[in-house]
């Protein structure tokens, strides 16, 4: 009977990573290595396994049977392992350590940076791993301690506070218009699209404007902000974002009031009671509160 050597654990992400994009190359991607590197770890698992773990054909990886059972058992163990991690981190009461915050867009390179330096002045043995990503990352897994992030709701299963209402417009740069627009007049204009934006008003956008002249694209509202402030057409833009819209001093000239969101802050509930998360929580609370951005 084979008898299997100790493995590393780390390559158990890579099992699960590849289950779960069903490619090498886009498991690689997701967890921040290049493809070699994800090949070798794969193949690595698979030697101290003893046993094929996929079988490859142009439509991707499949698990074998006995990959299968290893990826139950990995899944298991991820767990085990995040549950072991979030309940060092509980316990970790010093004001020292990294706390983990994902954003988007302009929050990103703009209100958190300052917000994170204000906060170590206070703290200065905290550190921080900014992510700024559109993907929701999973806070319960620890993929980040802090998120800031805009929807109409938040998620049930964390705590969650408001920071300010987003209201959506349409904006344009004030050469291309005088005055507020109707929806039909505005169709006929040059349209600022969206694609690859995970928001209901990506979604509608493509609908309603749909027969219109689209002479951009873009996958961030950022990047629709930016086009507008080049005259390039009509954007539909969040105008709660103060940040983003006021240095373009674009001008409304259609309120979409069925969009309504909300920016919020988000953590696990377990993670409020790690001393350095709960205390950039509050601080973070009372700035926005004070104004102080």
């Amino acid at each position: 009977m084979h008898k299997c050597k100790m493995m590393d654990w780390n390559d158990l992400r890579y099992l699960i990573a590849v289950a779960d994009h069903g490619s090498l190359q886009s498991a690689a991607k997701a967890l921040g290595v290049n493809h070699s590197t994800a090949w070798r770890r794969l193949q690595a698992l698979e030697k101290d396994l003893g046993c094929q773990l996929f079988v490859v054909d142009r439509q991707g990886y499949f698990l074998t049977d006995e990959g299968n059972a290893a990826l139950e058992h990995a899944r298991k163990a991820a767990e085990n392992i995040n549950a072991i991690a979030l309940n060092t981190g509980i316990k970790n009461l010093e004001m020292e350590g990294i706390i983990r915050i994902t954003s988007i867009g302009s929050y990103s390179y703009e209100v958190i940076p300052k917000l994170c330096a204000a906060f170590r002045t206070h703290h200065p043995k905290v550190e921080f791993e900014l992510i700024d990503s559109a993907e929701h990352l999973s806070l319960e897994k620890r993929e980040a301690d802090i998120a800031f992030r805009g929807s109409p709701s938040a998620p049930d299963n964390l705590i969650a506070k408001k920071l300010f209402d987003i209201n959506w417009h349409i904006f344009a740069h004030p050469d291309l218009v005088s005055g507020p627009m109707t929806l039909d007049e505005i169709k006929q204009q040059n349209i600022i699209g969206y694609r690859g934006l995970s928001l209901p008003i990506g979604r509608w956008s493509e609908k309603i404007f749909k027969n219109s002249r689209k002479v951009i694209y873009c996958n961030s509202v950022m990047a629709a902000a930016g086009a507008a402030n080049a005259k390039l057409g009509f954007a539909i833009l969040p105008e709660g974002d103060q940040k983003m819209v006021q240095p373009y001093k674009l001008k409304k000239v259609f309120e979409l009031k069925e969009f309504q969101s909300h920016f919020w802050l988000l953590s696990h509930p377990q993670m409020r009671n790690s001393a350095r998360v709960k205390a950039f929580w509050d601080f973070s609370l009372d700035t926005f509160k004070k104004g102080c951005l």
